[in-house]
């Protein structure tokens, strides 16, 4: 009945005396499993009146997608196979024009089918008609067209059958309901359980593509079916060699959108962030993007994939989007994790395409670089020129972000415009009231004033939202006293203008002095050195401007103050033959220690 000849791996010819329409399917397996040609490999079939009508100069995959629309989609089947009225809707699907008839008559046709649907072939028929709904939902003719009905024969045809899907089925099914079943108002979450709970008992049997898809839907559709991710994980760990770059962003995104936190997750980001760091350079921006933001999501600081891959960022910046630039800076930032270049360069190209911003977007990146203390002058003066309404809505959190952002970079008064526009309409967290708080009184009297009397009541009621700081630094109230006797120091003291929290303060002579933990600091990804972040600059410019003149104690230099006896050499004594000696000497060695931080404290407050 019909014969393909393969003549070499470029060209093939393809010859049919009759088409009919039992033998479309025999045909297309055929086609599909023996003409194996490159994708851009031509192919010049033989012209006469029972052959395969294409044109005469085209690809593989064209002459596939021909041979579809053509044949296939023609008019449905006569006979009531079920596989035969799926190879059908297949072609109907990719058809760029609606054959309305056809299409109606199909749709009947499944309810005679129903019994003989298995799983595979659903996961075939759930596709094309979803895909069918999609495009032509809308169109006049078919609004006769009862697609959710022929869906539902399908759905419950697939759950009947479901012990005999294989793992793409699975997939199939999974990723098609995720990602198109909005279309027709449907979710059959049941469905899908049941479906992932027969995926889990075959994972193994699941390929790299297939565990992402598998995820990746069942993230999309929110559901945590326990089984089928602790199986996939597993899975996934097993052959995360497999996954190729599109793919590892894919399935780290989608198993953060589960809110899982476990020893397993931790151990397949480590694995990936291997493998991601191997295949940097096929990562496109957006996957590279998403990657770093998975990593922020979980807070798992894996610092050389983020050298890896802020370097392979800036080869070429100009290729990022404004979300991939936001997804960026903003997982730099979330982690703590500093690069001053790559801060620098991504946000000259954010002044580029600052008129493709949108709110979201500007807000997380504008807040990043105050994070992290990363100061860009021409980004938040390229931002104000734009304009803030074309940025669109701000919800609460990017207003919040967006503010702190301008009041790190002491230019909090270009923000009372779109303060006083929005501020009543949104419910803000105390965390957020904080932060407003924060550009309210970076703000100057004057600037203040020019505020309406409502809004400054309602921000001068967000100062209560500040905790008093609980910290324990008795020793160094101590020591200070010791250290500048003729001072009064108060311990904890609560400044009134920014309601921050001053380890230690003397009012009359408007001195504060502040311990630097390391929770204070960040390290940079490039030169290894560590800088206080942004809010704890912010925090000193603030008590500054506000006339006290602020001392910054370092953890590290504090805790490098140690006695001359270091405590290795200490525990090379024999203690059972020389007790009094060794208590002599670390009495000794406690004096010594004293003095030095005594003497640090007055060289350090001048």
């Amino acid at each position: 009945m019909f014969r393909i000849l393969k003549l070499n791996t470029t060209r093939a010819i393809i010859q049919k005396p009759i088409i009919t329409i039992p033998c479309r399917m025999q045909l297309l397996r055929q086609l599909e499993s023996k003409c194996e040609i490159p994708e851009n490999s031509e192919i010049t079939p033989v012209m006469n009146e029972a052959t395969i009508r294409s044109p005469e100069i085209t690809t593989a995959k064209k002459i596939k997608k021909d041979f579809y629309v053509q044949y296939l989609s023609a008019s449905p089947p006569k006979t009531s196979s079920a596989e035969l009225l799926s190879t059908h809707f297949r072609a109907l699907s990719k058809s760029e024009t609606l054959d309305f008839p056809n299409l109606k008559e199909s749709l009947v046709l499944l309810d005679t089918v129903k019994d003989n649907i298995t799983g595979d072939i659903g996961s075939h028929l759930l596709r094309a008609i979803i895909v069918l709904s999609n495009r032509w939902r809308d169109d006049a003719v078919c609004r006769d067209c009862d697609f959710a009905a022929a869906l539902n024969v399908v759905v419950h045809a697939i759950e009947k059958d479901v012990h005999q899907c294989s793992p793409r089925s699975i997939a199939t099914i999974i990723s098609t309901l995720a990602n198109y079943s909005a279309g027709l108002q449907q979710q059959h979450n049941r469905v899908v359980q049941i479906v992932a709970n027969e995926g889990a008992k075959k994972i193994q049997l699941f390929n790299a593509q297939e565990i992402t898809n598998s995820v990746a839907g069942l993230a999309k559709l929110g559901i945590n079916n326990k089984a089928f991710v602790k199986a996939s994980i597993a899975e996934a760990i097993n052959k995360a060699p497999q996954f190729n770059a599109r793919g590892v962003s894919n399935i780290l995104n989608s198993y953060t959108n589960f809110g899982l936190k476990n020893d397993k997750l931790f151990w397949l980001f480590c694995i990936f962030g291997s493998q991601a760091i191997k295949k940097v350079h096929l990562f496109k921006a957006k996957s590279l993007s998403e990657t770093l933001l998975s990593f922020a999501k979980i807070e798992m600081q894996h610092t050389e994939l983020f050298r890896v891959f802020g370097d392979e960022a800036l080869k070429n910046p100009e290729v990022f989007e404004p979300q991939d630039i936001s997804n960026i800076l903003r997982s730099f930032a979330k982690l703590w994790i500093k690069n001053d270049e790559l801060f620098c360069i991504l946000g000259n190209e954010a002044i580029n395409k600052i008129h493709r911003f949108n709110a979201e977007n500007l807000s997380h990146m504008l807040f990043s670089f105050a994070t992290l203390g990363i100061r860009h002058k021409e980004l938040f003066e390229a931002v104000v020129s734009q304009g803030y309404e074309h940025y669109g809505n701000f919800n609460s959190q990017a207003l919040v972000n967006t503010a702190a952002a301008f009041a790190f970079m002491d230019q909090a008064h270009l923000l009372i415009p779109i303060i006083s526009n929005e501020l009543e309409s949104h419910i803000f967290s105390t965390e957020n009231m904080r932060l407003l708080h924060i550009w309210h009184i970076s703000l100057s009297s004057e600037e203040r004033a020019s505020l309406q009397p409502k809004h400054q009541e309602i921000l001068s009621g967000f100062s209560k939202s500040f905790n008093p700081a609980s910290t324990h630094l008795n020793n160094i109230e101590i020591l200070l006293t010791k250290s500048h006797p003729e001072i009064t120091w108060t311990y904890n003291y609560r400044c009134p203008q920014t309601r921050y929290t001053v380890h230690f303060a003397s009012v009359s002579e408007r001195l504060a002095v502040t311990f630097n933990r390391p929770s204070s600091y960040v390290k940079d990804s490039k030169s290894r050195q560590y800088h206080l972040k942004g809010m704890a600059q912010l925090k000193q410019q603030l008590l500054e401007k506000y006339g006290w003149k602020v001392f910054q104690i370092d953890y590290r230099i504090w805790n490098a103050l140690k006695h001359p006896l270091e405590p290795d050499e200490t525990k090379t004594w024999n203690t059972l033959n020389r007790p009094l000696e060794l208590y002599e000497a670390n009495t000794w060695n406690a004096l010594k220690l004293e003095e030095a931080k005594i003497e640090f404290l007055h060289n350090l407050i001048v």
